[in-house]
């Protein structure tokens, strides 16, 4: 993902660690749904990679 620079980043982003969080996700997800999303980084970061619709 690449970097875009924020005003006033959010600390609770998940932006900067999807790279991390998304090897740990099961190769069978069709759809992601993320109940306290944020900013959803990681539902755009899997929708990216094609790991979720």
């Amino acid at each position: 993902m690449s970097s875009v620079p924020h005003p006033f980043p959010y600390q609770g982003s998940k932006r900067g660690i999807a790279k991390d969080i998304l090897p740990h996700f099961p190769n069978d997800v069709h759809c992601l749904i993320e109940p306290f999303c944020g900013a959803a980084a990681i539902s755009i970061a899997a929708a990216r990679h094609g790991l979720a619709n």
